[in-house]
C-alpha cells in the first residue's frame, strides 16, 4: 500500500489527549474508585488475584492449589498467570483496586503504544521518521490506538485480567512480525502466552500467519523460528499445563456442543456492527455480556471499509480475514460450524472477535492513512474517539466499591472459625443454578458473594471441595460426582474434610436466601487421616501449598491418607526415606505406614516444572549467547 503524506500533530498533544481519553473510557475505575463485580469477578479474578500476592509475598513456588477443588495444580492453570513479569511486579500493590487500575492502565498502554507502531510502520512515510519530525503523530497512528484499546470488546475483558492482557500483547505480536525481529517476537508470543488465555494465542498465531504468508517463505520462517524460541521461552509454564490437561476432565478436544458455548446469533452480530450505540437502544445479548459485548462503531467500520477499498492486497488479506473471523463468531448459528472438527479444539466462538477486531484496527488505520485532507482525516479520527468513548459509558457489567469484594461475609467468618484444613462444598444443583442464570439483580451478586460461589471463599483462605472452574482434574470431577448422587455414603463427605456443605432445596427453581441451605457435617477427617480411625493417631504437624507432615502411631500397618488430588509430581517420604504413593478412592493420595511411630511428609515437587526450567534457562542462555556473538 502506497504511504501518503503525513498530517501531522505534535505527539505532546496527542499524548494528552490520550490520557484524557483513558480516563474517559475508565472513568469508573479511575475516577470513581469502582471495580467490576460480576460472576467472574467473584469466582476467578478476586479469589486469584488474592491467593497469587500471597504465595509472592510468603515465598512459596506457586506450583500448587490446596484451596480450590480438593487439590488442583497452579502453575499448570494458565488462568492464575503464575508466571507473568507484570503480575509479579503489580501483586506488591496493597489492595485489589489498585491492582485492577494498574493492570488496566499498563496493559491498555502496552497495546495502545505498539498498535500506534505498527499502524506508522505500515501507513506513514519515512519523511516522518527523520530527526525533527519523529515527534509527529499522523490520524492513521491515533485511529490505530483508539480502535484496539476502546473498542467494546477489550473493554469488557476487564473483568478476566488474563483475558484483558493477552489481547493486549497481539499488536506486539504483529509488531515485531513486521520488523522482523525472531527474539522479539518470541518474547511477545511468550508473554502473551503467560498472560494466561490460551486461546487468545491460538488466535494470535494465525492471525499472524495469515500476514506472514503475504512474505512467502521469509515470512514462514520468521514465525517458524519465533514460535521454536517461544515455546522454549514458556517452557516453564507449558509442560505443567500439559500435564495438567492431560488430566483434567476438559479434555484436548471439546465435545461439539460445549465447544460452541456463546455462539453470537446473527441479529445480535450485525445490531453489534451497524447499529450505532446499540447498547441504548437494545441492550439485551444472548450470553455473559463480559463475553459477547461487540462494539467497534459505525466510525470504525467506515475507515475499515474506506482502507478495505482503497488499499492493497494486505488490506484485502485483513477484510477477507476479519469477514472470516466474524462469521466464525456465529458458533452453532453458522451451519455445519459443528462438524469443524478442528474448532473444537477451544471454547466460545466469541473468542474469533478478538482477530476480528485487530483486523478491523489495522483497517481502521489505513482508511485514515487514505484521506487527502488532514481536517477530514482528524474530524474521522475524532469521531471515531466520541463514538466509542460514549459506548463505554454504559455500564455492561456491574460496578461496586472494592469492599464488596474485600469485607468478608458471615458464612466466611463462619467457615474460617473451622478446624485448619476442612473444606466447604457446594451441591451440584447449586452449581448448575448459578453456571446456567444471569446476574440480573444486585441480589443476584450478593446471593454469589455471601454465600461463597465457588472459588469466592478462595479469597479468604478457605478450601473447597466444589468447583466452578473449566479446568479440573478429572480424578477430583468423578469424585464431585459420587458425591452427587443421591445414595452417596456419608463417608464420602468426611474423607474429603468438608465441614460445611451449602445447597439449594429441591424443586427451586430460581436462587434465593430462602432457598438455599446450609448445613454442617459433624464429621469430617483432617486433611491427613486412617480410614480405619481404631488402628493408631495420626497428628497433622504442617500443612501448606505443595506440602503436608505428620506424624502416625499405628498399631499395624495401615494406609495413611492425604486428602488432595493425586497428580505427577507428588511423593511420599516416611523417616527421610522414599515410600510407593498410592491412589486411594481412585483421587486421593496415600501412602502404607509400618506398625510404630513415624514421620510422613507428602512434598509436590513436579518434574515438568524443573524440565521446563531447564529448557526456558536453555533458551534465555542460547539468546544471550548470539547477541553477544553478533556484538
Amino acid at each position: 500500500m502506497k504511504k501518503v503524506g503525513p498530517h501531522p500533530v505534535p505527539a505532546l498533544a496527542l499524548a494528552l489527549s490520550a490520557v484524557a481519553a483513558m480516563v474517559l473510557a475508565w472513568r469508573r475505575l479511575l475516577i470513581d474508585g469502582l471495580v467490576p463485580v460480576d460472576g467472574n469477578v467473584l469466582c476467578v479474578t478476586f479469589p486469584n488475584w488474592r491467593l497469587a500476592r500471597g504465595l509472592w509475598l510468603d515465598g512459596y513456588l506457586p506450583l500448587w492449589n490446596p484451596l480450590r477443588n480438593m487439590g488442583t495444580p497452579y502453575l499448570g492453570d494458565p488462568i492464575t498467570m503464575a508466571l507473568y513479569p507484570v503480575q509479579w511486579l503489580l501483586s506488591a500493590l496493597p489492595d485489589y483496586a489498585s491492582f485492577t487500575r494498574s493492570w488496566v492502565v499498563v496493559h491498555t498502554l502496552i497495546a495502545a503504544v505498539f498498535w500506534a507502531a505498527l499502524a506508522r510502520r505500515w501507513y506513514v512515510e519515512p519523511g516522518l521518521q527523520v530527526p525533527g519530525k519523529s515527534f509527529l503523530i499522523r490520524p492513521a497512528e491515533v485511529a490505530a490506538s483508539l480502535a484496539g484499546c476502546f473498542n467494546a470488546y477489550i473493554m469488557v475483558r476487564v473483568v478476566f485480567p488474563h483475558c484483558f492482557a493477552a489481547a493486549a500483547w497481539v499488536p506486539a505480536v504483529l509488531y515485531f512480525q513486521e520488523t522482523g525481529s525472531a527474539p522479539a517476537l518470541a518474547a511477545a508470543f511468550a508473554l502473551q502466552w503467560l498472560a494466561g488465555y490460551p486461546s487468545f494465542c491460538v488466535l494470535t498465531v494465525l492471525l499472524s500467519l495469515g500476514l506472514a504468508l503475504l512474505k512467502g517463505r521469509q515470512g514462514l520462517m520468521l514465525l517458524a523460528r519465533a514460535g521454536a524460541i517461544s515455546l522454549g521461552l514458556c517452557a516453564i509454564q507449558l509442560l505443567p499445563f500439559v500435564e495438567f490437561l492431560t488430566r483434567s476432565s476438559r479434555g484436548v478436544r471439546l465435545d461439539p456442543s460445549f465447544a460452541a458455548q456463546f455462539s453470537i446469533p446473527v441479529p445480535q452480530l450485525l445490531k453489534s456492527l451497524l447499529l450505532p450505540q446499540w447498547y441504548q437502544l437494545s441492550p439485551s445479548m444472548t450470553g455473559d455480556p463480559a463475553m459477547v459485548c461487540f462494539y467497534f462503531g459505525l466510525a470504525g467500520i467506515g475507515l475499515a471499509a474506506w482502507g478495505a477499498w482503497k488499499g492493497g492486497g494486505r488490506e484485502r488479506l485483513l477484510a477477507v480475514m476479519a469477514s472470516a473471523c466474524l462469521l466464525l463468531s456465529l458458533g452453532s448459528h453458522l451451519p455445519g460450524y459443528r462438524h469443524l472438527v478442528f474448532l473444537h479444539f477451544f471454547r466460545f466462538p466469541n473468542n474469533w472477535l478478538l482477530p476480528a477486531s485487530a483486523c478491523l484496527t489495522l483497517l481502521a488505520a489505513a482508511g485514515a492513512s487514505r484521506i487527502r485532507r488532514p481536517s477530514w482525516a482528524w474530524a474521522c479520527v475524532a469521531v471515531l474517539c466520541v463514538d466509542l468513548l460514549v459506548f463505554a459509558q454504559a455500564p455492561k457489567s456491574a460496578w461496586a466499591r472494592p469492599e464488596f469484594l474485600t469485607e468478608a461475609p458471615a458464612l466466611a467468618s463462619r467457615a474460617m472459625a473451622l478446624a485448619p484444613g476442612t473444606r466447604i462444598m457446594h451441591t451440584e444443583p447449586l452449581l448448575q443454578r448459578w453456571s446456567q442464570g444471569m446476574l440480573e439483580t444486585e441480589e443476584d451478586y450478593l446471593l454469589m458473594r455471601d454465600f461463597l460461589a465457588p472459588s469466592y471463599g478462595m479469597a479468604f483462605g478457605i478450601e473447597e471441595a466444589s468447583n466452578l472452574q473449566t479446568l479440573r482434574l478429572a480424578a477430583a470431577q468423578r469424585y464431585s460426582r459420587r458425591l452427587a448422587e443421591a445414595s452417596a455414603p456419608q463417608e464420602l463427605a468426611d474423607w474429603a474434610g468438608i465441614g460445611l456443605i451449602i445447597g439449594i432445596e429441591e424443586g427451586e427453581g430460581k436462587v434465593s436466601r430462602d432457598s438455599i441451605r446450609v448445613t454442617a457435617n459433624p464429621t469430617p477427617r483432617q486433611r491427613l487421616f486412617l480410614p480405619d480411625p481404631s488402628l493408631g493417631k495420626v497428628s497433622v504437624l504442617g500443612c501448606k501449598p505443595g506440602h503436608a507432615t505428620a506424624h502416625a502411631t499405628l498399631s499395624r500397618p495401615a494406609d495413611l491418607v492425604f486428602s488432595e488430588t493425586h497428580h505427577p509430581g507428588w511423593t511420599a517420604a516416611i523417616d527421610g526415606k522414599k515410600a510407593p504413593l498410592g491412589k486411594w478412592q481412585d483421587t486421593f493420595m496415600s501412602v502404607e505406614v509400618p506398625a510404630g511411630s513415624h514421620e510422613v511428609i507428602f512434598d509436590y515437587d513436579p518434574s515438568s516444572f524443573w524440565v521446563g526450567l531447564a529448557a526456558t534457562a536453555a533458551t534465555l542462555l542460547l539468546l544471550a549467547w548470539t547477541a553477544l556473538r553478533r556484538r
